[in-house]
């Protein structure tokens, strides 16, 4: 069960042909003090690969933070997903998965 919250979080993604930057960002009504944990799964033919990153980051009231940028390489056929965990004080608030896959 997650913590009421007023996180609002999305992922930027740039792609071009035979890769992808991906940008998970998020905006807070409240100031806050948030650890965060990423996880980018990539299936494809060649098999799978897993990125995971976390950290800390101070989030000032209604500004966007952006938590990292990662640009990895995705072929046609290939299917990447993000996984957000964000927690304030050891409490998960925030849990979402995105699709990193270019839209075609």
């Amino acid at each position: 069960m997650l913590a009421d919250s007023d996180i609002q979080a999305w992922l930027d993604l740039t792609a071009t042909p035979g890769m992808a930057i991906i940008a998970p960002a998020l905006r807070s009504a409240t100031p806050r003090n948030l650890d965060y944990a990423i996880t980018i799964n990539k299936t494809g033919a060649g098999g799978t690969s897993l990125i995971e990153q976390s950290g800390k980051k101070q989030v000032d009231a209604g500004a966007t933070v952006y938590l990292s940028t990662t640009s990895l390489s995705l072929r046609d056929g290939e299917q990447c997903n993000l996984t957000m965990v964000i927690q304030e004080d050891g409490v998960v608030v925030y849990r979402n998965e995105f699709s990193c896959s270019p839209s075609k």
